[in-house]
């Protein structure tokens, strides 16, 4: 049952903050939300930090338990924003429940990555400009969306494991967005709603942001043939005064 928290959890992370300000590029927050994953249930909490040098850090911690069972995981990304682009530097995942860390160290000069996982590296080499990890690719959904008008679909590469836990490149695509009105926790909120197809896993993954909350998933799910694997619902959202200033 805790495995389903291990598998979703990628894919059902909310998005980032986009301008907060006429010169704050993307506010720093602390999100809190609830998750329910094949039976376990438990909590979520994302946070933003941000310094003056356009470094961020952007860390989830996940904890679930079911019966006398629970499982925590740490994901953490670090790196640069650059105008509209997001620069990762490392990445580090830890489960408590897997105990094989899995982390990413990106050389943009030699356009490759180093990975770690169960003590054993590998490098990927020749990576597109805009390679993200699992985390700072919603970052850089979220600076898309926040474009004006933005009706395209959303297509990243990211570095990380496959099904045999090997290193890869693989794309993240979600449908281009589409407005609705959500009711949640915090109230009726308009949202943008976007689909993930996982043809690998055959899941469906579908996320709905707020503008309201700076672009903030306010509601996530993940079904599998049918059934709902994974829901995580935002309770509470507290921006900070840490900020990217444009320019």
């Amino acid at each position: 049952m805790i495995k389903f928290v291990v598998r979703y959890s990628a894919v059902v992370m909310l998005l980032l903050p986009f301008m907060a300000g006429a010169n704050c590029l993307i506010p720093g927050y602390k999100a809190t939300y609830d998750l329910n994953a094949g039976g376990a249930s438990g909590t979520l909490v994302q946070s933003l930090q941000l310094a003056d040098n356009h470094q961020y850090i952007l860390s989830n911690i996940t904890k679930a338990h079911v019966l006398f069972f629970s499982d925590s995981i740490t994901e953490t990304s670090q790196g640069l924003i650059r105008g509209k682009s997001i620069v990762p530097m490392q990445y580090n995942v830890v489960d408590t429940h897997e105990n094989q860390p899995f982390s990413v160290r990106f050389n943009w000069q030699q356009k490759m990555a180093t990975t770690t996982y169960n003590h054993k590296t590998a490098t990927l080499r020749n990576l597109p400009a805009n390679t993200e990890d699992n985390l700072s690719y919603q970052l850089a959904m979220s600076r898309d969306l926040s474009a004006k008008g933005y009706h395209k679909m959303f297509n990243f590469p990211v570095v990380a494991l496959d099904a045999n836990k090997q290193p890869v490149i693989k794309n993240i695509i979600y449908s281009a967005p589409h407005q609705q009105m959500l009711q949640t926790p915090l109230g009726n909120l308009q949202t943008y709603r976007l689909i993930n197809q996982d043809s690998h896993e055959g899941s469906v993954t579908t996320l709905w942001l707020a503008p309201k909350y700076h672009n903030v998933i306010v509601k996530s799910q993940t079904q599998k043939a049918g059934e709902v694997k994974a829901t995580l619902i935002l309770k509470a959202y507290q921006k900070d005064s840490s900020c990217v200033i444009e320019g």
